[in-house]
């Protein structure tokens, strides 16, 4: 290479670092406290924090132990911009995708002062379908939001977290979900205090409490106890259809009941509704055998109430209870046999009408 042009380029990086450096030397801190953006008791590693990320200013954390890791809302806010409908990895190496856009899955959370922060590389359909938001959402601090994923320019699977607060103009890159403004140093919080996330550094969000007995965890956790009573902390209970002990798993479960292997609120499950057993259900039985994934459904009328007659098809996963038809209303049609027990009066007219007398 040329001395002269050699000099220039040096010349060229030295002030581009230093520009860099007096950037971030001068960073504001966010006026917002933020938890961390991962589901209570995740295990992470701060990968890149916001002086050492390329491009300086946002945060890439990653999951340990066993995923996928959930990732949820660092405060509350409502939702501005969701786009998880993609699923490529760019290449991991920088220089072989610059000429290549940035296709990320990503959303935006405004705060009520003005601030917005940004999650990015979720998997696919885990914000719009799993967790089931719209853009307009409101969601609260702690909110699931999806799941941490490598899509777009992403290497390993990580979580690109930055704080924004936007200039006048908020649109978004469609491509790489980027928005204008100053990026501001997050101010983290983590079990109870005010934490600075560094880079390199590994943490465990808002670490469950110790206990001995399920009286030393608050009434939405259990003690998850076992051999080793050094290890035993206070999970969050359990929702319905989630896994519990066979045995004396109950107390895992926020209903208090748990059976072959799934927590259930007794009668709670409406027709078409996912059971494990039949005491799921609020009428008829579950589909399956006690234990399987099955929908709530009946078999014959005895599995609905007097006023209800069960509906039967050919597939039993279908088949609903249903109201008594009143007299006039349609109960057959051409060539339907045993209609009668779908009338209030126990009788249908058959043909050619087939309507309950």
């Amino acid at each position: 290479m040329d001395r002269s042009i050699a000099a220039r380029l040096a010349a060229w990086l030295f002030v581009s670092v230093l520009s860099v450096t007096s950037q971030l030397a001068g960073a504001e801190d966010s006026a917002n406290l933020y938890r961390l953006p991962y589901a209570d008791g995740t295990k992470i590693h701060v990968n890149r924090d916001f002086e050492d990320h390329d491009p300086p200013g946002k945060f890439d954390i990653v999951g340990r132990g066993n995923g996928p890791y959930k990732i949820v809302a660092a405060a509350a806010g409502h939702v501005r911009y969701l786009q998880d409908s993609r699923d490529k990895q760019q290449n991991p190496q920088r220089f072989w995708r610059n000429t290549n856009a940035c296709n990320n899955n990503y959303l935006w959370i405004e705060h009520a002062d003005g601030e917005w922060t940004k999650y990015s590389h979720m998997r696919q359909w885990s914000s719009s379908g799993q967790a089931g938001l719209r853009v307009g959402d409101e969601v609260s601090e702690g909110q699931y939001l999806g799941d941490e994923g490598k899509v777009g320019c992403a290497w390993p699977e990580h979580l690109h977290f930055e704080v924004v607060r936007p200039d006048a103009n908020t649109d978004v890159s469609p491509t790489s979900g980027d928005l204008a403004g100053v990026r501001l140093v997050p101010r983290f919080f983590n079990d109870g205090a005010e934490l600075k996330l560094e880079d390199g550094k590994a943490y465990t969000v808002n670490p469950e409490p110790e206990c001995k007995n399920n009286s030393d965890c608050s009434s939405s956790q259990y003690c998850n106890k076992g051999i080793d009573t050094k290890k035993n902390r206070c999970v969050a209970k359990r929702a319905d259809n989630e896994t519990c002990e066979v045995a004396g798993g109950a107390d895992q479960c926020m209903s208090g009941k748990c059976r072959f292997g799934r927590c259930y609120t007794p009668q709670s499950v409406a027709m078409g509704g996912t059971c494990y057993n039949d005491d799921a259900c609020a009428e008829g039985k579950c589909s399956d055998v006690d234990g399987a994934k099955g929908a709530c459904v009946c078999k014959s009328d005895n599995d609905c109430s007097s006023s209800k007659y069960c509906d039967k098809g050919l597939d039993a996963k279908v088949n609903e209870c249903r109201p008594k038809l009143a007299a006039g209303e349609s109960c057959g049609k051409a060539g339907s046999v045993g209609n009668d027990h779908k009338c209030l009066s126990g009788t249908c007219s058959g043909f050619p009408k087939y309507k309950c007398k």
